[in-house]
């Protein structure tokens, strides 16, 4: 996993403070836990080696450690400038339980394993969203930049005091290109590839792991796996940190992301950085040993044989990407970050792999018959803006256009259908009831209401009033005496659908499985609001058999 977020003027001295004098440093040796310096444009800067206080905050001030010259514009009182990014890089439970109870030897492999994976999702980034920006004839252009110059620091713990083997990368906020003029880094690029560099740091960190000791791996979810054979219920002993966030959610009846952000930090707590390396390494295993981990379990984890990434696996994994469960199972259209992904996730897990033969096999794919290069310009065409300094190409799969074509052909076919319709009379009493309708609300009202095509869509931007119009229209249809349902792909949506236009709303799953029930039968008098329809892919078996269904009830 990879979280990222920028730094503050002064942050340098938590890493300098903790970490690079070896106050985390529980077991492993004074010293070692220090700062290494990484990435290939560190030597732009003349560094290298062990990171020390000096070199850290001249280059997060943008500044040449050894000759004092500023590279980057400096900040001001009222624009401070951004020192740089925290590149957080986490491994699985698993590995940072392995890493916590095995032995000597087997802790030094998963270290390497996890240093390895983070040198190679940093070469990632690199290939793909290093630029920097500047202005040309009154328009912003971006620059490749020769790399980027982190200071990486190896933390072993989390707040709660669990292991958790992770790696901050202190990102300095220049970038050298290849003119030899710097410039700060595009962070926009660094987000829009952030996810996807966390999948390309696990998918290695897996091949590390099984070369090195043979671990073996469970099923890839969101891109990241656990050693197979560890019980879940270990892992669950060892987040304790993960607990008191959910439990602190599920105190606040919250589900969202952004509430998981919060619970971070209202639960957050200090380290305990006087804990004596002893203790708290005796502890794990004590508490290991007590769920039934101990050496010789342990052992069983390991020595299993790495699969191959043979030519035979990359057929397999590519023929995966271009199936129906593939790329375009949730979404039209993918990228090529979103092959990526999906590489990391279609190869066999543990298979040895590197970031060059993951933009070899991507670029593979993409350039098959398994794919159609969608034409156009800008986030739905075939665009490769080298001036914005990203790729925005998209594609897609022949079976997927074809099921699209195929909905759209039904929807034209039942253009006039007289479905729904509604005398301009019950249309205009649902209008006057409603006089704070916009023209383009009233609209659309009476577009639905009495255009008579068995699909209609309404396109507007959130926030434009389109649910509130709803509410009009299905007053008016239920005047007509039509049954009016709504759905959505999410339960959460479909009681905000419900709760905004009074439409008795569900999932939409849960709707086709109830419309066999006589009171869930479609008719002629039934109307069918799907909200959010971008949402839900277009292949998306619910979508098939609600199209089907309407076709056959002539709704």
């Amino acid at each position: 996993m990879l979280s990222i977020g920028r730094l503050g003027v002064g942050q340098e001295g938590y890493y300098l403070g903790k970490v690079a004098s070896g106050a985390e440093d529980y077991y492993l040796g004074s010293g070692e836990a220090a700062g290494r310096w990484t990435g290939a444009g560190a030597s732009a800067f003349g560094v290298c080696g062990e990171v020390s206080a000096e070199q850290l905050r001249s280059v997060l001030a943008g500044v040449d450690p050894a000759t004092g010259e500023q590279r980057t514009r400096p900040g001001s009182p009222k624009r401070p400038r951004v020192p740089g990014f925290d590149l957080t890089f986490s491994a699985p439970k698993s590995v940072s339980l392995l890493y916590a109870v095995g032995s000597a030897e087997i802790d030094a492999e998963v270290v390497a394993a996890h240093e390895a994976a983070v040198d190679a999702a940093l070469s990632y980034l690199e290939r793909h969203a290093t630029f920097t920006r500047r202005r040309h004839d009154g328009e912003m252009e971006f620059h490749p930049g020769e790399g980027l110059t982190a200071a990486a620091f190896r933390h072993r713990t989390s707040r709660a005091g669990d292991p958790q083997l992770h790696t901050h990368c202190l990102v300095a906020n220049a970038v050298r290109t290849a003119d030899g003029l710097w410039g700060a880094l595009d962070s926009r690029s660094l987000y829009r590839y952030a996810h996807t560099t966390g999948f390309v740091y696990q998918a290695v960190l897996r091949g590390e792991l099984s070369a090195r000791l043979g671990v073996a791996w469970g099923a890839v979810r969101n891109g990241q796996a656990d050693i197979a054979g560890v019980p879940r219920a270990v892992l669950r002993e060892f987040s304790r940190r993960r607990v008191e966030i959910e439990a602190h959610m599920a105190a606040r009846g919250e589900e969202s992301s952004k509430a998981a952000q919060v619970a971070t930090l209202a639960t957050r707590r200090a380290k305990d950085y006087g804990v004596d390396q002893a203790s708290l390494r005796h502890a794990w295993v004590a508490r290991a040993e007590a769920l039934g981990v101990d050496r010789g379990r342990v052992q069983t984890w390991l020595g299993h044989d790495a699969p191959r990434l043979d030519e035979s696996a990359v057929e397999l994994a590519l023929a995966q990407l271009g199936s129906p469960e593939g790329l375009t199972a949730r979404a039209a259209s993918f990228d090529r970050r979103d092959v990526v992904r999906g590489l990391c996730e279609a190869l066999a897990p543990g298979a040895p792999v590197s970031v060059e033969e993951l933009d070899a096999l991507s670029e593979r794919f993409v350039a098959s018959d398994a794919v159609v290069t969608l034409i156009g310009r800008g986030p739905l065409g075939d665009r490769k803006d080298e001036r914005r300094g990203r790729d925005e190409r998209r594609w897609s799969a022949p079976e997927m256009l074809a099921v699209e074509r195929a909905l759209l052909d039904a929807a034209l076919a039942r253009q006039s259908a007289a479905a729904g319709v509604v005398s301009q009379e019950l249309v205009g009493a649902a209008l006057a009831a409603r006089h704070t309708l916009l023209p383009d609300q009233a609209a659309m009202v009476e577009r639905l209401t009495t255009s008579g095509a068995g699909v209609d869509v309404v396109v507007g931007k959130a926030g434009s009033g389109k649910t509130f119009a709803l509410a009009a229209a299905a007053e008016a249809w239920h005047a007509a005496g039509y049954r009016v349902c709504g759905v959505a792909l999410a339960a959460r949506a479909a009681a905000e659908l419900e709760e905004a236009s009074g439409i008795p709303s569900g999932t939409l799953a849960r709707f086709l499985a109830d419309v066999e029930a006589p009171r869930g039968q479609l008719d002629q008098r039934s109307v069918v609001v799907l909200d959010e329809a971008v949402m839900v892919a277009a292949r998306h078996r619910d979508v098939a058999d609600l199209n089907a269904r309407a076709r056959q009830r002539r709704m």
